[in-house]
């Protein structure tokens, strides 16, 4: 791997005399402020004597995020830093997953104390001078040695089957993961396990600022991150720490921190989104109705305005979200610290906020902010400060005991975004005795829509900076509730609220809410668990010209029972497509769930219909009730006809299968569809007395709208019918790949009144085009859209993806190829524009490929006939197209 770190002054700072320029690389404080050099990292195998770093990139959910295994957080959104998976540059923090948009450039740990009488920061990075002092062990070269953790691997473990682990590793990719866990030892639906050290002094490089070699404190760490796919917890990733003393020597008053710098923008944006960070810190969020707000003490960084449009509108390069850092345990009762600061080329604009007691002086090679070396490292997470948020910069506070902000027209442009980055710190822990451990667990969050209305920050902000009520105002108008709900359930899935895990009859905090209980904290014991959804059906296709025929089967979806005791708890399926891989763009095609209804009964406390805690019954059930000879205590029948009966009830003839005739307490119904009742899999035929005279004279027979695709098999053991479902789409254009996915849902949990829970759409998500597959193939190779007419409207007819440049985004296919071949393209004098190599890959089993219509000379292609040639095994075909422009 290698980085390369840049920073751009803002534009308030280019009118600066260029000689100032010239100088800044040497002076400063007097320290040389250098801009990063190339590590040399590769993705490749490395050399026996250099440290295996590595990373790996969570996919499993909402937040792509890349983790690496020398105390490094994120890709430095550095395309040199290659997801080992997909061979393509790995994301750094992409949310939501697909979108392009990316909230980290670099995050990692710091730890720093007193040893021996000398002050020491170990740092992943230092997240300016790139100065790195955690790595793992070096590469012992030929395969892993999954015995022991020597050779430097990430480890990956997963609690589903591994036919139901969703990863499609490229060709050659089989050293991606050399180490695996069981299922039985794994905690989430994706981890990743990595260990390191600050103990190689012969590898790390002098410390640009102290101008001495790595002094380590004498740390071992185990990383361990963990994420899920279910959707109350797809969008953080939950980290856990062991710090372990591995010096002969105790460690003194030790502090805690992580380090984060975001650079919050769209991919193709480029490095400009650096400039307009904004951070802060949410103590209190109400993330549930009808209670107090709850702490949640996170710290988040966000783009300042979220990059509207030119024309005042949200579109797909728009960073409306909020990414930040939960800490659910600590080692112990500890002090926090939230520090930040902004860096710059010239250090005299580097400022952040500090408290005047704990201020003495610029910081070595780093103005009024950025701390450079280990004492400053150390002062500046030790420090206990808790600073105002980055809004408020333009505020003086000093008679409140905090520095002067810089002049007037800096610090104003620092109060409305740069490239700013902070610290969450904690400790002091006193000492730590050799051999002794620390265990630490934080969340890496994100919260999607915190920018409500485009205009907001140009309208409340911008030119408000130093005005406290504007800058409120503007602040209020941010809308965090989906950040603090997801920071909620990080630590709701670290320690499970009303779960006594130790069972030492505590089972956590809760509140009292109309006489119902609503849990809001666990018992303090880690769980690391959620109530899973039921894992979703590997997904196939059979395609054909303008159809694909989804097809699926039912045996893990329907026969794996839930991990907290709900027994098989499957309720239905639902169908989705979409044009892109960003899973909010997924539109909902068909949901098909079980026919089953809840049972509700009078609470003579409240007066009303209450949910029972029972599982939702089947049709057989609610019909044997009706049927039965006499009614369960407290329940009287009235129909709408105005008879009352207990033995008989009538249910609709077609989907929803809702009753007709409902029995009612005080005028309200006792039982009520579960979901849609649109049908799933039941084929059965149910009898009914519908006038109430004890004479079935109507037949109910229940049926779904993909039930006439579906093959049931018995399996071997006589115990399970196993549903085989195809899904079929008509009318597809042929000349985009749309992307696909089935989940499975649950019934919910009544007793905990948890809503019903569903796959993540990304488990199975694949891509298709709508034509004829390798095995249907008979006719030769064509091209469409066959004249390909500039004005064709194929943007806003969906052919071309409205996402990319109307320049990029024009495509003509070659459908029907013969397999492996290479497609060359000639203008009619015979001069070849272009060639095309196709060789399909294992599982992919479509004969189609695309040209964007850009010569070999990246020149744009110009009206005319062209003439193209498929050179095979099976020998050459010809063909010609027309180019309208």
């Amino acid at each position: 791997m290698s980085f390369v770190r840049r920073k751009y002054l803002k534009p308030a700072y280019l009118a600066l005399p260029l000689l100032l320029m010239a100088i800044v690389l040497t002076a400063g404080d007097g320290y040389g402020r250098t801009m990063p050099k190339d590590r040399g990292f590769k993705l490749q195998k490395p050399a026996l004597d250099v440290p295996n770093t590595t990373n790996v990139t969570h996919r499993i959910s909402n937040i792509w995020f890349t983790v690496t295994n020398w105390g490094y957080l994120g890709s430095a959104q550095d395309p040199n830093i290659l997801d080992c998976e997909t061979g393509e540059p790995a994301p750094s923090c992409q949310f939501p997953a697909g979108s392009h948009l990316e909230y980290l450039f670099q995050g990692a740990i710091w730890i720093g104390a007193i040893v021996d009488g000398d002050t020491l920061v170990s740092c992943g990075t230092d997240g300016w001078w790139d100065t790195h002092e955690f790595f793992p062990d070096k590469f012992g070269g030929g395969e892993a040695d999954c015995s022991t953790d020597s050779t430097g691997a990430i480890w990956l473990g997963s609690t589903r089957p591994a036919t139901a682990y969703p990863r499609k590793l490229p060709e050659g990719s089989e050293d991606c993961y050399p180490c695996t866990i069981s299922v039985e030892n794994s905690i989430s639906e994706e981890d990743f396990i990595a260990y390191y050290a600050d103990t190689n002094v012969t590898f790390a490089e002098v410390d640009p600022i102290d101008q001495r070699p790595l002094r380590p404190i004498g740390l071992e760490i185990e990383q361990k991150s963990y994420s899920w796919s279910y959707e109350y917890a797809e969008d953080f990733i939950i980290f856990d720490f062991k710090i372990t003393n591995i010096s002969d020597s105790p460690i003194e008053d030790m502090w805690i921190a992580f380090h984060i710098d975001a650079d919050v923008h769209h991919e193709s944006n480029g490095f400009s989104g650096a400039q307009d960070d904004m951070t802060g810190f949410l103590e209190v969020a109400k993330p549930i109705e009808n209670i107090d707000p709850l702490d949640i003490n996170t710290a988040y960084i966000m783009d300042n305005d979220g990059d509207p449009s030119e024309d005042w509108a949200w579109d797909y390069e728009s960073v409306r979200g909020v990414t930040g850092v939960r800490v659910v345990r600590t080692p112990g009762d500890v002090e926090i610290g939230f520090n930040w600061w902004i860096s710059n080329i010239n250090s005299q604009f580097d400022w952040g906020p500090q408290r005047l007691e704990n201020y003495s002086g610029t910081y070595p090679g780093g103005g009024r902010g950025t701390p450079g070396g280990d004492p400053a490292r150390y002062r500046a997470i030790s420090n206990n400060e808790f600073d105002y948020d980055q809004a408020f910069a333009a505020i003086n506070y000093s008679a409140d005991g905090w520095i002067n902000p810089l002049g007037s027209a800096i610090a104003k442009d620092l109060a409305n975004g740069y490239d700013t980055r902070y610290t969450y710190s904690f400790g002091p822990f006193d000492q730590i005795l050799p051999g002794d451990s620390l265990l630490l667990t934080a969340a890496y969050v994100a919260g999607e829509d915190l920018h409500a209305n485009p205009r907001d920050f140009n309208n409340l902000f911008l030119g408000n900076e130093e005005n406290e009520e504007d800058i409120q105002t503007f602040i209020n108008s941010l809308d965090f509730s989906d950040f603090a709900l997801n920071a909620t359930w990080a630590e709701w899935v670290y320690d499970n609220p009303g779960v006594d895990t130790d069972e030492d009859g505590y089972a956590g905090e809760f509140i009292l809410v109309s006489g119902d209980t609503i849990w809001i904290e666990g018992d303090g014991v880690p769980d690391f668990a959620g109530p899973p959804p039921p894992p979703s059906p590997e997904l196939t296709f059979d395609t054909y010209l303008n159809r694909v025929d989804l097809r699926w089967d039912g045996e893990i979806s329907e026969y794996t029972p839930d991990a907290f005791g709900n027994g098989l708890d499957f309720e239905g399926y639902k169908v989705y497509r979409s044009r892109t891989s960003v899973l909010n763009d997924f539109v909902l095609l068909g949901s098909f769930d079980r026919i089953d209804y809840d049972r509700y009964i009078w609470d003579d406390l409240d007066g009303k219909m209450e949910l029972s805690k029972d599982k939702p019954w089947s049709l057989e059930e609610l019909l044997e009730y009706a049927n039965a000879d006499s009614p369960l205590p407290g329940d009287t029948f009235e129909f709408d006809n105005g008879m009352k009966i207990h033995r008989n009830f009538a249910v609709a003839h077609q989907p929803p299968y809702t009753p007709t005739r409902v029995p009612t307490i005080n005028g309200n119904p006792v039982f009520r569809p579960h979901a849609e009742n649109t049908g799933c899999y039941e084929d059965s035929t149910y009898g009914q007395d519908t006038d109430g005279d004890g004479v079935t004279d109507d037949e109910l027979t229940i049926r779904s709208e993909i039930l006439d695709s579906t093959i049931v098999v018995t399996d071997s053991s006589g115990t399970k019918n196993i549903h085989y479902y195809t899904y079929a789409l008509d009318g597809v254009l042929p000349s985009v790949a749309y992307f696909y996915s089935v989940t499975a849902f649950d019934v919910g949990d009544p007793r905990t009144q948890l809503a019903p829970l569903e796959g993540s759409k990304a488990v199975n998500m694949r891509a298709a085009y709508a034509i004829d597959d390798f095995d249907k193939v008979t006719e030769d190779v064509y091209v469409y859209p066959n004249p390909y007419v500039l004005d064709g409207s194929y943007r806003e007819e969906g052919w071309e993806d409205l996402n990319e440049d109307p320049a990029y985004s024009q495509r003509i296919y070659f459908a029907n190829l013969p397999g492996k071949c290479t497609i060359r393209i000639f203008t009619l004098d015979g001069d070849l524009v272009d060639q095309i190599p196709f060789d399909p890959q294992p599982g992919v089993d479509q004969p189609i490929t695309s040209w964007d219509l850009i010569s070999r000379n990246t020149q744009s292609i110009v009206s005319g006939i062209y003439l193209f040639s498929v050179d095979s095994e099976e020998g050459r075909q010809i063909g010609k197209f027309v180019i309208i422009k």
